[in-house]
């Protein structure tokens, strides 16, 4: 168990959570590039401040992917 834990300045790439309870997790100023989320509740998620850098900004990069989402029974 790691209930109440901070990861600050982590890198945690190629990571797999798999059956996990992550509820009233908070994650900021995060990198989640490539991030995939499948067969997630997301009862009273809130989710804001998201994007792509826009063309102009130092972290814009003209060859990333476009974030993709597919919803089913929201």
């Amino acid at each position: 168990m790691v209930d109440g834990s901070k990861f600050v300045t982590a890198m945690l790439q190629q990571c797999l959570f798999q059956d996990v309870m992550m509820a009233g997790t908070r994650i900021a100023d995060a990198n989640l590039s490539d991030l995939e989320i499948d067969g997630a509740q997301l009862g009273g998620a809130y989710i804001h401040n998201i994007g792509m850098p826009p063309k102009g900004h130092p972290m814009y990069d003209p060859e990333a992917k476009a974030a993709a989402f597919e919803i089913r029974g929201l």
